[in-house]
């Protein structure tokens, strides 16, 4: 349901007999239907046509944007097809004082001649993410909501890229323009997937040559989480520092000679896969957030104990925003409880905390961590479980 370009965020809990769910709706709010088909239940968000009611634009800071640490103005845009009634703003769940300025609307049309702005201002602290919502009323009682994210971070600097920059599958580069396009081919005629904003990371596969824009061919084809194996142009992917291996590091003593093991550092978001000794790859990873963190290796060393090429997740954790359902999960590799290490397709913010407790890869990296470590998949299964005699690879996880 978190899909659903009606659904901003969805909650629910179990009490007894009752079953509560909670939905924060975005877009035009028009009535919901409730139906029950023997233990299922159906919640309908009518769509209907939305012409008349209140509509959204020039959100600032943008959605999944990053803006500097410091005091910002936050604001939007809402055209209306009769004069603004009420509206309630929310900052980080909390309700804020705004101010509500009436534009002019050089291309309203006879359905939004009404055009407003709403503004407050915030003093935003280093490496946050903050959630903004509105509910906008107009003269005729129709309703719309909107939500969205953005963070606060001082801009990435330049990394230094040397010609053993692909030896890690590739080399990581932050986002420097909101929307960027992303497309199927290195062209600006070939389809477009999707847009990435200034918080996202995405690691570089290759470096190709491809259309022309203004005197530049050089494009740069992906990885990562909603759009592995697309390809970006280069003027809009900057360099970061490159994730390094632990310098200072203790070979686990249920480490045998050549065999693989994993070290995940939660504080640096760096995962490192040695062979032995010998550090063979590292990337850049995002685990567990605050009051849903990665469980650590306090008391000793997990092992991969149950490898699935997908699997299906779901959980509600106490202290994370809402319940999940994600469909295969790609490259998932268990090894503590229902802590896993697995690919991502949801997100690309790599790098930072973002996961309910699990180790975010891009989908390439978590394919060729998932082809290094035991127990090995043969190729006609898709899931396996090691077995006490042969336990799977060593993970350890520290700050």
């Amino acid at each position: 349901m978190l899909g659903n370009p009606l659904v901003a965020d969805l909650s629910y809990q179990k009490n007894n007999s009752d079953f509560l769910i909670n939905i924060k709706r975005r877009g035009a709010i028009t009535p919901v239907s409730v139906s029950a088909n023997d233990s299922n239940i159906i919640i309908l968000l009518q769509q209907k046509d939305n012409k008349d009611y209140p509509e959204f634009s020039q959100l600032s800071p943008e959605k999944d944007s990053a803006v500097f640490p410091a005091e910002q103005k936050i604001s939007l845009r809402v055209a209306l097809a009769s004069s603004l009634q009420q509206a309630t703003v929310a900052f980080q769940g909390k309700l804020v004082n705004f101010t509500t300025t009436t534009l002019e609307n050089p291309s309203a049309t006879s359905q939004k001649p009404y055009l407003y702005q709403i503004s407050f201002q915030k003093k935003l602290n280093k490496n946050e993410t903050y959630r903004v919502s509105a509910i906008i009323t107009d003269s005729q009682n129709r309703a719309a909501a909107i939500a969205w994210e953005f963070a606060s971070q001082l801009p990435p600097q330049r990394g230094v890229l040397g010609p053993d920059r692909f030896k890690y599958l590739g080399w990581w580069g932050q986002i420097n323009y909101n929307g960027t396009r992303v497309r199927k081919e290195p062209s600006t005629k070939s389809e477009m997937l999707g847009e990435l904003a200034t918080m996202n990371r995405v690691k570089v596969l290759d470096e190709v040559a491809g259309e022309e824009v203004e005197g530049n061919n050089h494009w740069y084809q992906i990885d990562g989480g909603q759009y592995a194996g697309a390809y970006v142009f280069s003027k809009y992917i900057t360099p970061l520092p490159q994730p390094e291996p632990p310098k200072d590091f203790m070979v686990p003593k249920e480490v045998k000679e050549n065999e693989y093991w994993i070290d995940v550092n939660t504080k640096k978001e760096i995962f490192t896969l040695f062979q032995y000794n010998k550090p063979v790859f590292v990337t850049y990873v995002s685990t567990g957030r605050a009051g849903s963190e990665t469980v650590t290796s306090t008391n000793g060393v997990f092992h991969i104990y149950y490898k699935l090429v997908k699997k299906r997740m779901r959980d509600n954790p106490p202290n994370f925003e809402h319940g999940y359902d994600i469909p295969d999960v790609p490259w998932t590799m268990f090894y503590h409880d229902s802590y896993a290490i697995h690919g991502t397709f949801w997100h690309d913010r790599f790098g930072t905390r973002q996961s309910a407790g699990c180790t975010n890869m891009t989908q390439g990296d978590a394919k060729y961590v998932f082809s290094k470590t035991l127990p090995q998949l043969p190729e006609d299964r898709n899931q396996i479980k090691a077995k006490k005699e042969n336990e799977g690879t060593v993970v350890y996880n520290h700050e």
